[in-house]
């Protein structure tokens, strides 16, 4: 039986034999998190302005149709992600990405 009882290390059995697992620690790998966050989300504004700004900006009527597209790609890529069972979140903890269990 496995419990996960800290972030890097797993305790297996009654005996509690410790493994460590690679990564980044805790406090560093709460740190990355909000780092890609917050570097991604700058991008997605920068990124999302420009897209539209092409169509015409906020008065062009073509808002929605941005926002929806934006939005099927982003879908998609879920679903990708969802079918291989792949979490790519591990990778800015600094660690591989692992199979998803399914809920």
């Amino acid at each position: 039986m496995v419990i996960p009882f800290h972030f890097n290390t797993v305790y297996i059995g009654q005996d509690k034999e410790e493994i460590k697992m690679a990564g980044a620690p805790d406090s560093v790998a709460l740190l990355l998190f909000f780092v890609f966050w917050y570097a991604g989300n700058m991008k997605y504004n920068e990124y999302n302005t420009a897209s539209l700004d092409a169509v015409g900006g906020k008065t062009g009527g073509l808002t929605m149709t941005v926002a929806t597209l934006q939005l099927g790609v982003c879908a998609i890529y879920a679903i990708v992600m969802w079918i291989v069972r792949i979490n790519p979140a591990r990778i800015f903890g600094l660690q591989l990405p692992t199979k998803q269990d399914m809920p």
